[in-house]
């Protein structure tokens, strides 16, 4: 799914794909039908159900802080070494 896809969800109708990270599988979306910013992981392409998401109501700005602290985090760890 690439960023302005439309698709399907179950629970929430039609949904469109506002941002994309490749490397996590992290989607920032807005559900048109319930009205809500989400943030999802791992959407199946041909259900369009995520395995965990987190719901932002109407707030973009408070949605889109927290989709990149996400991706900065998901990035730094990626550099450190597990013993």
């Amino acid at each position: 799914m690439s960023r302005g896809c439309v698709f399907h969800n179950n629970g929430l109708g039609e949904c469109v794909v506002l941002k994309k990270d490749d490397d996590t599988k992290m989607y920032l979306l807005f559900g048109f039908n319930a009205g809500q910013f989400i943030i999802a992981h791992d959407i199946d392409v041909v259900s369009g159900n995520w395995s965990q998401g987190s719901y932002y109501g109407f707030d973009l700005d408070r949605a889109l802080e927290s989709y990149n602290k996400i991706i900065n985090f998901e990035i730094k760890k990626d550099d450190f070494e597990l013993c």
